[in-house]
């Protein structure tokens, strides 16, 4: 892996010559820089930092082996195109994760404004809002790489379903 010249892995990828393994460290460097980035807490006091290192921790075992398990699925089909894929995929899942878990925040908080008082000073103590954000970004994240890894199944079952109709022709 090239880490620091830009010039060098220039190169490289103009000459094609990274293979799907390089291009899959990439990746996972990358999304292990991108959720630690996120988790860094803010300059000020942070009551909530324990609610942030579990959610941190969660995400990244979920990412990276969810990841993994996406490249052998790929690897296991036509072992092309893996990046695109990825990409391609978690773009369009993205949106639709973001906006049910989206849904799911609105819906809560709908349900907590429209609750009477004391029911809601009873409620809070127990399901506050850091444990529902918790639960419904781990949710999210569960989620998305669930259909992430559905949909490497599907198109590795697509491309050999495409092999076998080619054969028999």
């Amino acid at each position: 892996m090239i880490w620091f010249s830009l010039k060098k892995l220039e190169k490289r990828l103009a000459k094609r010559e990274l293979s799907e393994h390089h291009a899959f460290r990439y990746l996972v460097f990358y999304l292990v820089i991108f959720i630690s980035v996120g988790a860094l807490p803010e300059i000020a006091p942070y009551p909530g930092w324990n609610w942030d290192i579990s959610r941190y921790v969660i995400t990244l075992v979920i990412a990276l082996s969810a990841t993994y398990t996406a490249f052998r699925i790929n690897e296991k089909g036509d072992n092309r195109d893996f990046l695109k894929r990825y990409i391609s995929i978690a773009f369009v899942t993205g949106i639709w994760v973001f906006m049910g878990v989206l849904l799911l925040r609105l819906i809560y908080k709908i349900i907590m404004f429209v609750i009477p008082l004391d029911l809601y000073k009873a409620i809070n103590p127990v399901i506050g809002t850091n444990l529902f954000l918790w639960i419904s970004f781990v949710a999210g994240v569960l989620v998305f790489y669930m259909l992430l890894l559905r949909s490497f199944k599907h198109i590795q079952k697509l491309i050999m379903h495409r092999k076998n109709e080619l054969k028999n022709m």
